[in-house]
C-alpha cells in the first residue's frame, strides 16, 4: 500500500498516486483499492473526455452508506462509508485520467459522506488571513490561486476546498500541493509549460507545483466571487446572495443536492455564509494584468 495525506485523512492505496502528499503508515482514514464493479444502468459509448469527463452520474446504496460513480470513458468508482473507494477502471483508458477523477468528484464523495462540504474553490493564506476564490469553470480560480502563490502566499487548496464547521468557524482542510493550469496561463506567469506534466492526455492543463503549502487545517476568513468587467472592483455581498453562491459552487452541485439532500445542502451553505465574509470580486479576464490583481487581491484581503 502507498501512503497518503489529503484533506486531513491517512489515505492508503493500492496504487501510487504521485499528485498527493506522502502519509504515515498508521491505520488510515481512507483505503483505496481495485476491484470489479457493475453499474445499475448500462455504461454509455464514451465520447471525448473532458475535465468533467463526458456524461457522468452516480447512485445511491445501501441507506446511503455507499455512492458509486459512473464516468464514461473512464470507469466506476464506490465509496464507501466515507473509508472505501473501489475503483473500476476501464481497459486501456490513461490511468492519470483515473487518478484525476479519483482525487476530484470521487473524493467530494467520500467528504459528503464523513460529513466534510466540498466547495469548488482554491484557497490560500494571504498575510495571515485566509480566503477562498470561487467561480464558474473557466473563470480564472487557479490562474488566480497560481498567481498568488508564485507571489509568495500560501496554497491551501485548488480546485476542491474541504470545509468543516470547527468552534462557530469553517475550517479548510490542506489539499495537495499542485495548482492545474492551462498552457497560456503558465506562460503568464513566466513558466514553460513543458516543464510540467500533463494533467491526463484528454485534459489540455498541467500540473503545477507550489512553494509554499499549508500542513494543517486553516480558520476560512473570506470568499471571493470571481466575475468578469472591464475594471478591478470588489464589492460585500449580502448573506442571502453569498449562501446562493455557495450553492451554486459546491463541488457537483447537481450530484451534491439529489444524494445528500436540498434541505441539507441549504443549511450547509448557510452555515458557512454566515461565518465567513463574503464579496464579488470583478476584473479584466487579461493575463497582463495578473500582477495588478494580485496587488489589489492583496491590498483587500488586508483591509
Amino acid at each position: 500500500m502507498h501512503a497518503y495525506s489529503v484533506y486531513g485523512l491517512g489515505l492508503h492505496s493500492e496504487f501510487p498516486i504521485p499528485e498527493l502528499q506522502a502519509g504515515s503508515s498508521a491505520p488510515p482514514d481512507v483505503v483505496v483499492t481495485r476491484g470489479a464493479l457493475e453499474a445499475a444502468r448500462p455504461l454509455p459509448t464514451a465520447g471525448q473526455i473532458t475535465e468533467d469527463s463526458g456524461e457522468s452520474w452516480a447512485e445511491r446504496r445501501a441507506d446511503n452508506d455507499e455512492t458509486l460513480c459512473v464516468f464514461a470513458g473512464v470507469g466506476r468508482y464506490l465509496v464507501r462509508a466515507g473509508q472505501v473507494v473501489i475503483v473500476d477502471a476501464d481497459e486501456q483508458v490513461d490511468f492519470a485520467a483515473v487518478r484525476h477523477l479519483l482525487l476530484g468528484p470521487v473524493l467530494a464523495h467520500l467528504l459528503w459522506q464523513r460529513g466534510i462540504f466540498a466547495l469548488h474553490a482554491s484557497v490560500l493564506g494571504i498575510h495571515g488571513v485566509h480566503a477562498a476564490f470561487v467561480g464558474v469553470s473557466g473563470e480564472g480560480k487557479s490562474t488566480l490561486a497560481a498567481a498568488l502563490a508564485e507571489a509568495g502566499h500560501t496554497l491551501v487548496c485548488d480546485d476542491v476546498a474541504a470545509l468543516l464547521e470547527r468552534d462557530a468557524r469553517i475550517e479548510v482542510r490542506p489539499g495537495f500541493p499542485r495548482i492545474r493550469l492551462h498552457a497560456d496561463s503558465l506562460r503568464s506567469l513566466g513558466d514553460d509549460p513543458a516543464s510540467h506534466p500533463v494533467v491526463h492526455q484528454y485534459l489540455d492543463k498541467r500540473l503545477k507545483p507550489v512553494r509554499q503549502f499549508a500542513r494543517s487545517a486553516v480558520l476560512l476568513d473570506k470568499l471571493y466571487v470571481l466575475a468578469t468587467g472591464e475594471q478591478l472592483a470588489i464589492e460585500p455581498l449580502a448573506k442571502g446572495a453569498a449562501v446562493i453562491e455557495i450553492l451554486r459552487h459546491t463541488y457537483y452541485a447537481h450530484q451534491f443536492a439529489p444524494l445528500f439532500g436540498f434541505q441539507h445542502h441549504l443549511e450547509r451553505a448557510t452555515a458557512i455564509a454566515q461565518r465567513v465574509a463574503a464579496y464579488r470580486l470583478t476584473r479584466p479576464k487579461d493575463l497582463a494584468r495578473l500582477p495588478e490583481l494580485v496587488a489589489f487581491v492583496e491590498a483587500h484581503v488586508a483591509s
